[in-house]
């Protein structure tokens, strides 16, 4: 991300994680091993860069959203990867929904109704 000019950030740039991570693995998809090496490379890439305060506010242009700043999309892998780690927990609470009985209607996890 630069200011002097617009980054594009969209689609192919998806696309290019996506052959990274297909490269890793010849599943085209990742271990929960796989990927844990994958962000510890990632975040010794970005404790390299040493970014500073201005840094993270330089801006750049994604194809949908308009202008975004590197802290902005850093804070975006933050919630992307939680968002996965909500997926896993779904999906692991989910194989005891017979085994909860009523008490399955207080667990939103299982029942997937918003708290």
């Amino acid at each position: 991300m630069v200011e002097s000019g617009d980054v594009r950030i969209g689609d192919d740039d998806r696309q290019t994680v996506i052959d990274a991570l297909s490269r890793h693995t010849s599943r085209g998809r990742l271990t929960l091993d796989e990927f844990a090496e994958l962000r510890r490379e990632n975040l010794r890439a970005l404790a390299a860069m040493a970014l500073t305060a201005e840094d993270l506010d330089r801006r750049g242009r994604h194809q949908v959203l308009g202008v975004v700043t590197m802290r902005q999309l850093l804070a975006t892998w933050v919630a992307h990867d939680l968002d996965h780690i909500t997926q896993i927990a779904r999906a692991m609470a989910r194989q005891y929904s017979d085994e909860v009985g009523p008490w399955r209607a207080f667990l939103r996890i299982i029942s997937g109704e918003q708290g």
